[in-house]
């Protein structure tokens, strides 16, 4: 790849061949963080309280962190259009990646936080007031957008899909910059009764506005220079910029809050809670096909192919809570709660008009509605050794939303399902088996599924263009309903978790402390439709980590670790194309085996 980001083609001089590959690069995922923070508190008496904080954070990785489930061999970039594109390509691996473009981080994080307390003698009111103002800047490999089915001339290799107006670009690299910037304000007055008396409470008013801004570009490199050698030239005043996306939301959260806990007796209590808000939403979201011009327009018209979409919308509703527990020993506790949860909707961005629109009900997401149900236990055995907590509990959710593309043009969007459920049970115990030997284990089981079937329509490709031949056609988003029963994606069915520590006194030098810890997971679903091209079964993963340290008598202590004992790659998810083998086939994976040392030390004295 050339300085000016163009892929140097196979065949010198020829812009019809292939892909020259670049060496192989290690390590190039590396990432530096720094942080900064301030306190300041004030304290004129002991009725008043202020404090004031402030945070800024840095982050900056080289790439992003991909393993490929690519296996190598030949890839034919044109669909079998040029003679010359074939390009033989090396295999992918657990951890290391396929992708032909970097994709750099940065993000910076501005937070003030002002916290007043003030006791008025029979409650305490108290105010938070925050502020911040978060900015990323992010590169996106998105060639793996441009995959289709395996190349015309060869089933086992694989190809860019054929789109107008890119002739088959054999060469073809597509980084999307996008620079994202969120800030909130954020106000909460609370009114605290003083514990102690048979009736406790807490009234509360809360405001946030929150607006954000995306904005992105995504070029092909070489393009153009490609269109001209070909003899069929695009029209396009933009270069090799094909594509660029502008959005705008403004959101505002406004609540009154309360909750009120009797004590019937010294040992049990019921509490009831209630939260009334009001939500309002809005959105404006211009993008540009500049290459593709008038053919990819709202209108089918504007010559930079420009698609607008714009919506607002208000939600107003409000969620319950009640809770009640009983001691029956000082050790042991049991209880029940009942809650709802609200997520807030919105408008999901998807064009309205033009080849890649989506119909006026897709053009919004309605807010979930949760209702849990838990019952529980905690307490302790032989004199504390042993602890214990367990629950089992029940949620509903109602319209649940989830992320996908659609149908006409692939452009990602949020969608609601109708009902689904989540159920389960956790357990988790910490034991003291002796002075020096303490240890954890736990275990979740959860199953979430689909309550009720649902089918979602959306327009076919060019629908609403009737001189593409378009009537309005609509068909399902997933090629049919997603049944009842249907399990939700991220989710494992079993997590079981394990630790151990072991202190032995070291003498004069101090105490050394050894300490293991397990995880495993069973395998989940990828996406919420078996069929779906980018669905696949994210494996299971057992993670072990061990750690040796020394806690010296002179305020340091060193550590010897290491992480992922088992080198597991630890998949939680994929992008792109998953249905056939091509290079773009990536996985999210975990940090490798790591060894390292650590020191600490601490100020101030033991």
């Amino acid at each position: 790849m050339g300085p000016d980001g163009v892929p140097t083609p196979s065949i010198p001089g020829d812009l019809t061949s292939g892909f020259v590959l670049a060496p192989v690069q290690n390590g190039t995922n590396s990432s530096d963080q720094y942080f900064a923070r301030m306190a300041l508190r004030w304290q004129p008496s002991d009725k008043f309280d202020l404090q004031l904080d402030y945070l800024h954070q840095h982050t900056a990785m080289a790439d992003s962190q991909w393993g490929s489930a690519w296996s190598g061999g030949p890839f034919d970039s044109s669909y079998g259009a040029l003679p010359h594109a074939t390009v033989n390509t090396r295999p992918g691996c657990d951890h290391c990646t396929t992708d032909w473009v970097k994709e750099p981080f940065s993000d910076s994080i501005d937070l003030v936080d002002l916290v007043a307390t003030l006791d008025v003698g029979l409650a305490t009111i108290s105010s938070a007031t925050s502020y911040y103002n978060d900015n990323t800047v992010t590169v996106y490999d998105e060639t793996g957008l441009w995959y289709g089915n395996p190349a015309a001339n060869d089933p086992n290799s694989s190809a860019f899909l054929p789109y107008y107006p890119y002739l088959n670009y054999p060469r073809l690299t597509s980084p999307l910059r996008s620079e994202a910037g969120n800030r909130s304000f954020i106000e909460e007055v609370r009114l605290v009764s003083k514990p102690g008396t048979a009736i406790d409470y807490v009234v509360g008013l809360y405001y946030q506005r929150q607006p954000a801004s995306v904005n992105s570009n995504q070029p092909l490199p070489g393009s153009v220079a490609y269109s001209n050698y070909i003899g069929m030239p695009n029209p396009t005043t933009h270069g090799d910029n094909i594509y660029s996306y502008n959005r705008n939301t403004v959101f505002t959260d406004k609540a009154v809050f309360g909750e009120l806990t009797y004590h019937l007796t010294d040992n049990w209590q019921v509490t009831g809670g209630t939260r009334f808000f009001q939500q309002p939403y809005s959105s404006r979201i211009e993008s540009y096909f500049y290459q593709c011009g008038a053919v990819c327009s709202s209108d089918q018209t504007n010559p930079l192919g420009a698609m607008t979409a714009s919506s607002a919308v208000k939600f107003s509703n409000h969620i319950w809570k009640l809770n009640s527990s009983y001691d029956f020993t000082p050790t042991f506790k049991l209880y029940t709660t009942f809650s709802e949860g609200f997520r807030h909707g919105g408008v999901s961005g998807l064009p309205a008009n033009g080849p890649y629109a989506s119909p006026e009900d897709l053009q919004t997401f309605k807010p979930d509605l949760a209702k849990n149900y838990e019952v529980g236990v905690k307490g302790s055995l032989f004199d504390h050794r042993v602890s214990y907590f367990a629950d089992v509990y029940l949620m509903n959710i109602q319209n649940f939303q989830f992320n996908s593309v659609n149908l006409s043009g692939g452009i990602p969007g949020a969608f609601n399902g109708s009902s689904a459920r989540s159920q389960g049970l956790e357990l988790e115990s910490q034991i003291a088996l002796t002075h020096q030997l303490t240890g954890s284990i736990g275990y979740a089981f959860t199953r979430s599924y689909v309550t009720e079937t649902f089918n979602i329509l959306d327009y076919v490709p060019f629908a609403l263009v009737p001189s593409q031949g378009g009537t309005g056609q609509l068909a399902p988003l997933f090629g049919g309903p997603i049944p009842e029963g249907r399990e939700l994606p991220g989710v494992s069915r079993h997590i079981v978790n394990a630790s151990a520590d072991y202190t032995i006194p070291a003498n004069s030098m101090g105490t050394l402390t050894l300490h293991a810890d397990a995880n495993y997971r069973s395998s989940q679903a990828s996406n919420i439709n078996p069929g779906y091209y980018y669905y696949y079964v994210i494996p299971s993963a057992f993670l072990a980590n061990a750690r040796v340290s020394l806690e010296t008598n002179t305020n340091l202590t060193y550590s010897l670790f290491v992480r992922n004992i088992t080198n597991n790659p630890d998949f939680t998810g994929g992008v792109n194309d998953q249905e056939f083998n091509n290079p773009y086939r990536l996985r999210n994976v975990g940090r490798p085996r790591t060894v390292g040392l650590g020191f600490r030390y601490s100020f101030g004295g033991k």
